[in-house]
């Protein structure tokens, strides 16, 4: 029976705050192999681990993470207040420095960390890839870049980052010159548009759709040739898939 490789989605987020150090370690806990995360970048310049511009959803503060400090944004909280209510009103946002502090404990798990283009529109390529560097020194062997911003990965490539992952805003995309270019290792698209009917054509990059919380459906992509399913509830696809 097929069964794709799971990646937990920003943590386990179905119960836990979204990119938060405790849900990527309750996500690690469940048994998750891969987690996903996003990063943006503070007023200071220093990679935060948070997925939206502004602030509203996650921790219920107006404005954007852009405007605000680290310090600033240590003050707030990162619980999702409007979904999880008070239960994680401890949750802070997590510096990328915090979190590779931790992931140096679970030295086998892999990671997906995906630059959102605010940042890059921010700081430019060319220091956001310095800070990455800097920061995932440790364990930059078991990361792979990735991105909805194909200007900015190929220029990664060109700095010799190994492992990168194209985040296609069109599964027609995968054919551009520019990600030809880029010679991704994984392409990552939302199931929803992969081709219904044709074959899956993805070369030698292994694909990874989102969001999937249904083992069946997970199978099903899996039997298509899909090789890792992102998922929000990382628990229960794994028990439902062993």
């Amino acid at each position: 029976m097929n069964t794709p490789k799971l990646i937990a989605h920003r943590g386990y987020t179905a119960h836990f705050p979204e990119n938060t150090i405790v849900g990527i370690g309750a996500a690690i806990e469940a048994g998750a192999k891969a987690v996903e995360f996003d990063i943006q970048f503070s007023a200071d310049q220093v990679p935060v681990l948070f997925h939206d511009p502004d602030l509203k959803r996650v921790c219920g503060a107006n404005g954007t993470i852009h405007e605000h400090t680290l310090t600033q944004l240590q003050k707030l909280h990162a619980s999702e207040p409007e979904r999880l209510g008070s239960d994680f009103a401890h949750a802070r946002i997590a510096t990328l420095e915090e979190l590779v502090d931790m992931i140096m404990h679970h030295p086998k798990i892999q990671l997906f960390v995906e630059i959102k283009r605010e940042g890059i529109e921010q700081l430019g390529s060319s220091t956001v890839l310095s800070r990455l560097q800097s920061e995932l020194a440790p364990i930059r062997d078991r990361c792979v870049l990735i991105s909805f911003d194909y200007k900015f990965l190929l220029a990664a490539r060109r700095n010799n980052w190994e492992q990168i992952g194209v985040v296609l805003k069109h599964w027609r995309d995968r054919k551009l010159p520019i990600v030809r270019d880029i010679r991704p290792g994984y392409l990552f698209c939302n199931y929803k548009k992969l081709p219904r009917l044709l074959p899956i054509t993805k070369g030698k990059a292994q694909l990874a759709v989102y969001e999937v919380d249904d083992p069946v459906l997970a199978r099903k992509l899996a039997r298509r040739g899909v090789d890792y399913v992102e998922t929000f509830s990382i628990g229960e696809m794994l028990r439902a898939l062993s």
